[in-house]
């Protein structure tokens, strides 16, 4: 079971700790949320680092053995959820939906009018833009083989068969009878 260790609460929000025992992990990840485990599964399947499959726990110390979990599931169920609290602080679990920011709520509109904005590659503040310079090279092709150049790869060996071992003659069941 991959272990979520809460911390500390800030303001609503708790500090958390994934231990990647059983992950592809090669150290502990730290986040702050007010969801740990659900952030951690989103975090472990984004990261590719877990199986949907592979259970999940929400502790509140490293020690406590494994069925001292304060909240369990699977990495696959908890990325897709998320809680959600009413007037009546009834808690609910509710599908995930990602945050998406709207450009033009902070002033600067789309990216195609900001592009249009910058003359020459360098914005009014005189920062160069983040267009690329150069094109990338194309990507790594792999050598021809022998049988991609119109000659044949070598025939494998034939298979010899073994010879069989003959029986000894004149015994033919338990000893001493006939």
């Amino acid at each position: 079971m991959i272990r979520v260790i809460v911390g500390a609460n800030f303001s609503g929000r708790f500090d958390y700790k994934i231990m990647t025992e059983n992950t592809r992990l090669a150290a502990p990840l730290t986040g702050l949320s007010a969801t740990p485990l659900f952030d951690a599964c989103r975090t472990l399947k984004q990261l590719g680092a877990a199986e949907d499959s592979a259970m999940i726990g929400l502790f509140n110390t490293p020690e406590e053995p494994d069925n001292r979990f304060r909240l369990r599931t699977t990495v696959g169920y908890g990325a897709k959820m998320t809680v959600r609290e009413d007037d009546t602080k009834s808690a609910q679990f509710v599908p995930y939906k990602p945050f998406t920011a709207d450009p033009s709520a902070f002033g600067r509109g789309t990216p195609q009018e900001a592009e249009k904005t910058s003359e020459g590659g360098v914005e009014a503040t005189g920062a160069k833009s983040a267009k690329p310079e150069a094109i990338p090279p194309p990507p790594h092709t792999p050598p021809t083989y022998l049988a991609d150049k119109g000659r044949g790869l070598p025939k494998p060996p034939k298979q010899v068969p073994k010879p069989r071992k003959r029986k000894r003659a004149g015994s033919s069941g338990r000893r001493g009878q006939r």
